[in-house]
């Protein structure tokens, strides 16, 4: 036995299960999230989705991409320290029929150059609190699929931050 198993074995550590994935309607999973959250935003912050075409179909990790979507919206929330809205829109990328590009927008507080440049980075944080992994692990969940993951921000002009992802089984090379 190597050092490297006698290590993994020792520490109770297990192999990452392999990603769940199946089709099913973006949507309807926005609409979920739009409930579970919507109560714990505040009530002078507004939640808007909108998805094009509202059939929309995915294949992917249905609870992972919950789970990166519900981390993007909390981070919106903290941008707007007095309220604000924010939305997820959801429609087929501009480059064809074969992505989806998800975009989670705020009109907050934004972002300066240098940490926008940074923010899916490990680590990396412009909170007084928090370990900076949301983010990063946001990226993680999406590069897991096949897809791109970036930010897009003007400092006192809100925060965009947007994935493509492939519909069926790919990658998603371009922005």
């Amino acid at each position: 036995m190597n050092s490297t198993a006698s290590a993994h074995q020792a520490s109770g550590s297990r192999r990452v299960p392999a990603l769940e994935t199946g089709e099913f309607e973006v949507g309807v999973l926005l609409a979920e999230i739009a409930t579970e959250v919507g109560a714990t935003l505040g009530p002078d912050t507004s939640l808007d989705i909108i998805v094009t075409p509202a059939a929309l179909r995915l294949h992917c990790s249905r609870e992972r991409l919950r789970d990166a979507v519900i981390q993007l919206i909390a981070n919106a929330r903290e941008a707007l320290p007095r309220g604000g809205t924010i939305s997820v829109a959801v429609a087929p990328h501009h480059h064809g029929p074969q992505a989806v590009e998800l975009r989670i927008v705020d009109d907050g507080i934004g972002m300066a150059r240098d940490p926008l440049q940074r923010a899916v980075e490990p680590f990396f944080t412009t909170k007084s609190t928090g370990m900076g992994m949301g983010l990063s692990i946001c990226r993680s969940i999406v590069e897991a699929h096949g897809g791109r993951i970036w930010a897009e921000s003007e400092e006192g002009q809100g925060a965009t931050m947007q994935f493509v992802l492939p519909i069926d089984k790919g990658t998603c090379d371009e922005q």
